[in-house]
């Protein structure tokens, strides 16, 4: 479960791009500030920052929870594998390899783990918490609601 995320997209929804785009940089550097800083930081900050700043502009109000899933799913799917490859290219250096280790290392197991599929489990449970958030969000009268 990606949680700075979640926090992003849930943020973004009920405030507008601005908040979800800051509660996206900000939830990160929070995260990483108590997890460990490094290059990570900067590019899963600034990943969540634009999927912050575009659901905010989706207007996902009246939007059905398959549509919030396959919504929130795809984001976070294109932020993995995203920042993933970020990473493997400051790291490696060929974008071709970085791209290949990004998309492979979703699905097998790397570095001695033993989990199939973190990725795609990972992205299905941070869009399904969005969308119960969201949709329970979509259920109440705020006045913080654009």
């Amino acid at each position: 479960m990606n949680i700075p995320l979640i926090a992003a997209i849930v943020a973004a929804h009920a405030g507008g791009s601005l908040v979800g785009a800051l509660t996206g940089v900000l939830s990160f550097l929070g995260s990483d500030a108590v997890l460990g800083l490094g290059p990570w930081t900067l590019v899963n900050s600034l990943l969540a920052c634009v999927i912050g700043a575009v659901w905010g502009v989706v207007d996902t109000r009246n939007s059905s929870s398959v549509r919030l899933f396959v919504f929130a799913f795809s984001l976070t799917f294109l932020y993995d594998v995203v920042s993933s490859f970020a990473l493997y290219v400051l790291f490696i250096g060929d974008p071709r390899v970085a791209l290949l280790y990004a998309l492979v290392g979703l699905f097998f197991p790397v570095m001695g783990g033993y989990m199939v599929g973190i990725g795609p489990l990972t992205e299905f449970v941070t869009a399904a918490s969005v969308t119960l958030l969201i949709s329970r969000i979509n259920r109440i009268e705020l006045p913080l609601l654009r």
